[in-house]
């Protein structure tokens, strides 16, 4: 399934002034994302009920405050669910 933010920013999904790579991945069981390239925003999975949603949050406190959900009309994703930056640099899930 490929989603809307498939045309995300890379600059947004850098980590410590590192891009990511392509083929690189986060898994909604390890609750994963990706830091902005300052830390103040994450890009990943979060919990929501159940299962997970993916989104833009803001990064280093405890309570995930946030900001942007991806489909936030559609029930979220399985707990087993990946998101790939593909060959393409497309965000698949």
């Amino acid at each position: 399934m490929l989603y809307a933010f498939s045309y995300v920013h890379l600059s947004m999904l850098m980590r410590n002034e590192n891009n990511l790579s392509l083929r690189s991945s986060l898994a909604s069981t390890t609750n994963s994302s990706w830091l902005s390239r300052f830390g103040l925003y994450a890009f990943g999975f979060y919990p929501q009920g159940k299962a997970y949603a993916v989104g833009i949050f803001l990064a280093g406190i405890p309570e995930k405050t946030v900001v942007w959900t991806a489909n936030r009309d559609d029930p979220p994703v399985s707990s087993n669910a990946i998101l790939m930056l593909n060959t393409e640099g497309r965000l698949v899930l």
